[in-house]
């Protein structure tokens, strides 16, 4: 019997030390290519392996990790359960590509571009009432250092408010021709009274 998910298992297929499938009968089993790792009725051989060997781990939590780098290569000795942050430690020592990575200033800057406005994710994009109640709880007796303190002072002292004509903004320095806009407490204030 093997493994191919949580509570998922085939009775009538078999897996060897060295990641062959068989069914009862002894009958190899083909495997096909998904995205470059060997799949069988729709799990990864890999999963079937471990889970088969070493029962079923959480997967958002869980990797499972080759030995020797080869995903083609599911033998049970090439394969071990690392948790997802050393897997990615693991992989990011190993490629020189990423270690100490650093956006040019150009490449920020069209990062930024792409992802302003109507670009974004959440653009228009409200929180419920819901998801407001769980932010509120989670930041509930949160204490920031003097530091901290200190430093949102100082970028509130230096910040401007300023309204394109829609919408009010708070920014570090008003854009060229923008219309002075209003805080948000006095808008506040006014609706009160």
């Amino acid at each position: 019997m093997i493994v191919i998910g949580k509570d998922k298992t085939l009775d009538n297929y078999f897996i060897d030390e060295n990641g062959v499938i068989t069914d009862s009968n002894g009958k190899i089993q083909k495997i096909y290519l998904h995205h470059g790792r060997p799949h069988f009725k729709g799990a990864k051989v890999y999963q079937i392996q471990m889970w088969t060997n070493y029962g079923y781990r959480d997967v958002n939590f869980w990797v499972i990790h080759h030995k020797d780098g080869d995903v083609l290569n599911s033998s049970l000795t090439n394969l071990t359960y690392i948790t997802r942050s050393e897997h990615t430690t693991f992989h990011q020592k190993g490629n020189k590509n990423l270690l100490g990575f650093h956006h040019s200033e150009e490449a920020k800057q069209k990062i930024s571009k792409a992802t302003k406005g109507q670009n974004n994710h959440l653009y228009g994009k409200h929180h419920s009432e819901e998801a407001k109640q769980k932010i509120s709880k989670a930041n509930k007796g949160r204490t920031r250092s003097e530091e901290v303190k200190r430093k949102m002072s100082e970028t509130r002292k230096r910040c401007h408010w300023y309204n394109d004509g829609v919408k009010n903004y708070f920014c570090e320095h008003c854009p060229e021709g923008c219309i002075p806009g209003r805080k948000d407490e006095d808008i506040k204030k006014e609706k009160r009274s």
